[in-house]
């Protein structure tokens, strides 16, 4: 008979045998084991959530590292450079200022904000979901998560060089919607599941961080 398919339960749960093993090199060494292919497929789902495809038993069978940190390093590039461009074509010399500058601030300012964001907020959420909620995610799946759902903001930063404001508040909430639809999707089983009644505090606690980081985003690179 044919194995069981993988469940995004089976691999939100799945936990390392041991606490050693945590500490060991061996252990990570798994979750950056993935090719091209692998990273291609789990970036495109994560831009396509709205098909309802199961992320980890159809797209990421198992939870990578590589892809979330490539994603947010790319994406951390992607906002310094696009914040750059859109205000060098707004720059409208001045008697303070007569000749555009690069800001180096954004890529200051970017690094830390997102890579902070994928690897702190699942830390946090893993903590108070696993102690305080009930909610037995396992902290790999988490990261993999977040860091695949900062994909959408990837074109969005592209999208946002074009001087209008109508068409890079669109990009954003286009991007925020796709991202959220992405984490909520592929955790609400297992919040529902085990929340209880704290179920629907957990996904807007989840979904009211996430647009935070679109807003912060949106106005610090591109206001």
């Amino acid at each position: 008979a044919a194995a069981p398919s993988t469940t995004v339960t089976d691999r939100l749960l799945e936990a390392p045998s041991n606490f050693g093993s945590l500490f060991s090199f061996a252990y990570y060494q798994k979750f950056f084991d993935v090719n091209t292919s692998d990273v291609r497929t789990r970036v495109l789902a994560s831009v396509a959530p709205f098909k309802k495809q199961n992320f980890f038993s159809e797209a990421c069978p198992q939870p990578d590292l590589y892809g979330p940190f490539w994603v947010t390093t790319t994406l951390i590039f992607m906002m310094a450079v696009a914040g750059n461009f859109a205000s060098y074509l707004m720059f409208t010399p001045s008697e303070t200022q007569h000749e555009w500058a690069y800001d180096f601030r954004k890529l200051t300012v970017a690094a830390p904000t997102l890579y902070g964001y994928t690897a702190f907020v699942p830390v946090i959420g893993w903590a108070l979901a696993n102690y305080w909620m009930g909610i037995p995610f396992t902290l790999i799946s988490l990261v993999c998560l977040y860091g695949y759902s900062l994909t959408p903001f990837i074109p969005c930063a592209a999208l946002s060089i074009i001087p209008f404001e109508i068409v890079r508040w669109l990009a954003v909430a286009l991007a925020f919607g796709i991202s959220a639809f992405f984490l909520f999707f592929n955790t609400r089983d297992l919040i529902y599941t085990h929340a209880g009644p704290k179920a629907m505090t957990v996904i807007v606690s989840v979904l009211v961080l996430h647009g935070a980081l679109a807003l912060f985003l949106k106005m610090y690179f591109f206001a």
